[in-house]
């Protein structure tokens, strides 16, 4: 009877220290996505600040919304840019016919990836490969259109 009330507290002891470690890791966790988040925020801001500060005659897209177009993995996809002061302000989908709803979710990541890096040499969404070289062949045919 003695062994097994002492086994019970070392299970519950044991139990009580994974709980600790798992609360501390989770933690940890939501501090660095915050710390990266505020990291890309204050990147960002720092990009618009530069834009902001660049002269005319230097500028290499002229300002505006253009549309371009890709093959991804179902069929075409058009996407819309919006650029000021060669600064990449927006970037979306606007048809993604005939392409698999699961492999462009994954793919739509990429836009983010764009703005924030603000080039659209950025690395395709591993397990949706086709519908992310489509989106970037979309952005770059967008990008081409609009220099000047």
């Amino acid at each position: 009877m003695k062994s097994l009330i002492i086994k019970s507290i070392n299970i519950l002891l044991i139990a009580g220290g994974l709980l600790i470690y798992q609360d501390k890791a989770i933690n940890r966790n939501d501090e660095k996505i915050a710390f990266e988040n505020e990291s890309k925020k204050i990147e960002q801001k720092k990009m618009e600040i530069e834009m902001a500060n660049k002269d005319e005659a230097s500028l290499i897209y002229k300002d505006g919304s253009y549309k371009g177009s890709g093959e991804g993995f179902g069929g075409k996809i058009i996407v819309e840019v919006t650029i000021e002061k060669d600064y990449i302000k927006e970037a979306k989908i606007i048809s993604k016919k005939n392409e698999t709803p699961e492999y462009i979710s994954q793919a739509e990541k990429i836009l983010d990836d764009v703005v924030s890096k603000q080039t659209i040499k950025v690395d395709a969404v591993s397990g949706a490969t086709l519908s992310s070289n489509g989106i970037l062949a979309a952005l770059d045919d967008a990008m081409n259109k609009a220099k000047k």
